[in-house]
């Protein structure tokens, strides 16, 4: 049981210490998003859902860049 209460006060410090990392990378996947969106005439949805899935390494293939611009911009995503 000790160790169980150790694991779990390291884990939500540990959590602490990297939200602000995590939360300027979802802000920057969803800002390029946005972009790829604009240069592929998405929709924003479509724009969102394609960087998350992206950044996800899902990558269902439904919806793909074409533009060099926005392939370039889906390696940084990825």
């Amino acid at each position: 049981m000790e160790f169980t209460i150790t694991f779990t006060e390291l884990f939500l410090i540990t959590l602490y210490l990297m939200a602000p990392l995590l939360a300027i990378l979802g802000i920057l996947i969803v800002i390029l998003g946005l972009i790829v969106s604009r240069l592929e005439k998405w929709t924003r949805f479509d724009g969102l859902y394609w960087s998350l899935i992206t950044a996800t390494t899902v990558g269902y293939g439904d919806i793909r860049a074409m533009r060099k611009r926005s392939r370039a911009i889906s390696v940084v995503i990825a």
